[in-house]
């Protein structure tokens, strides 16, 4: 039984995802240009992925090791992206608001997307996009414009908004993921109201304390090894092969000591069962070998038999292991639980 409760934490320990390798978050900052007839507004917008990002898009996507993006290789980039915009409404919240109402008393505006283009250039993934919305300027209106994306995994801040028919200065606020601002001379403060935006679409929750030390540590740790990566395939340099082990080590102790990986469940089973520290060490070996085959073997079959179907699908498969792994979790748990109970002695038989 002994065994087989071993077993069970291993197998828990590779279908775990931890808190710290399970953020998918992208940053984007964004730009906009509006312009605006008698009868229609017109919203230029431009995506700028960071540099990280775009790294890894073109070590993935880059099928002829060219070090760029051709066309086709671009236009696969291009259909991901608007099969997710277009289920989610292009992540993009428009609001027209008079003075005299509350930004909650207003609907969305619906609009109409058209010109989407992916690019890379000078090694940073853009993405740009056109919005026209049936809209009429009018005096003491703000528009309040919002990028937010509810499953988060792009996390948006504007950068700058620019204006056909420049207003007057200070016109124009900007709040991480929003903006408001006129489209005529105007009266009113554009920051008024904007932190209404915060509760209809809040912001992405940065981890504080020593998981947001460690969650920053892992990301400086990745764009590390994405830069030596890009060093090895453009100049073959012997050292970057040697930094490449260094931060790959570093990084998997950063890894280890976050959430996950069994250190709990391991430590109540030892506590439990009063087993010596040489055997601890050998059991967390066992498991770091474990865990770093599993997802060398994982990570094979998915690139290399299952590539097309997870590009699709692919965080409805995460989501569906996550409720795996916590459901093996608590059964283990609650075992150990069970365990610890103390028994009722058995009734002498005469």
């Amino acid at each position: 039984m002994k065994k087989l409760l071993i077993a069970f934490i291993l197998i828990a320990n590779v279908l775990q995802a931890c808190a710290l390798c399970g953020d998918t978050t992208q940053f984007i900052d964004v730009s906009v240009h509006e312009s605006h007839t008698n009868k229609k507004l017109t919203l230029d917008i431009n995506w700028d992925f960071t540099k990280k990002f775009s790294a890894e898009v073109l070590l993935d996507y880059d099928q002829n090791y060219d070090k760029k993006l051709n066309p086709n290789e671009l236009e696969n980039i291009h259909r991901m992206i608007m099969k997710y915009l277009k289920e989610e409404d292009y992540l993009t919240y428009i609001k027209y608001v008079p003075s005299k109402k509350e930004y909650t008393d207003l609907d969305y505006l619906p609009f109409t997307p058209s010109n989407e283009k992916t690019q890379f250039t000078n090694n940073i993934l853009h993405f740009s996009y056109r919005l026209e919305s049936n809209l009429t300027a009018a005096p003491e209106h703000l528009l309040y414009l919002t990028f937010f994306d509810k499953a988060s995994f792009f996390s948006f801040k504007i950068e700058e908004i620019t204006q056909a028919v420049e207003q007057e200065k200070g016109s124009i606020a900007l709040l991480d993921n929003s903006a408001s601002f006129g489209l005529t001379p105007s009266q009113q403060t554009p920051m008024t109201s904007l932190e209404s935006l915060v509760a209809e679409h809040e912001q992405t929750v940065k981890l504080g304390g020593v998981l947001g030390w460690l969650s920053e540590q892992l990301n400086n740790t990745k764009e590390q090894l994405v830069t030596l990566l890009e060093e090895i395939k453009t100049n073959q340099n012997p050292m970057a092969y040697f930094w490449l082990l260094f931060f790959s080590l570093l990084y998997g102790v950063i890894h280890a000591i976050g959430p996950g990986h069994g250190k709990s469940l391991v430590a109540a089973y030892f506590l439990g069962n009063n087993r010596s520290v040489a055997k601890a060490f050998w059991v967390s070996a066992l498991i770091g070998v474990v865990h770093t085959f599993s997802a060398f073997i994982l990570t094979f079959t998915i690139f290399y038999i299952l590539n097309a179907y997870m590009d699709e699908h692919f965080y409805e498969v995460e989501h569906i292991t996550l409720q795996i792994s916590a459901v093996i979790i608590i059964l283990i748990a609650l075992y150990l639980l069970y365990k610890r109970l103390p028994k009722r002695p058995k009734p002498l038989v005469k």
